[in-house]
């Protein structure tokens, strides 16, 4: 299962979803796609204090300082709402925590 673990100064994505073996895995193509678009536009257009983003195989951690610009809100709720629908399709493979946000 691939979770995702949201808050006010970090998006944690990690695990793998199973849904199919590695390489044919359409759940995982999925979410990696979502997660290193937001990485990418985040850095790009988040003017997010201190941010970082790095990936390894099975995940990949954003952070930042401080609390989130408007623009990094948008991308990051637009995020929310693609894991949702894969989750929607796919609710064995994918854990998403909002909790702290």
């Amino acid at each position: 299962m691939v979770t995702v673990k949201l808050d006010n100064y970090s998006v944690v994505v990690s695990g793998h979803a199973g849904y199919s073996r590695g390489g044919q895995d359409i759940v995982c193509a999925g979410i990696s796609a979502l997660t290193h678009a937001l990485g990418i536009a985040l850095e790009k257009r988040g003017r997010l204090k201190g941010y970082s983003y790095r990936e390894d195989s099975g995940m990949a951690v954003m952070i930042w300082a401080g609390e989130p610009t408007e623009t990094a809100n948008i991308l990051i709720e637009a995020y929310i709402d693609g894991l949702k629908e894969i989750q929607r399709e796919y609710p064995m493979s994918l854990s998403i925590d909002t909790g702290a946000i």
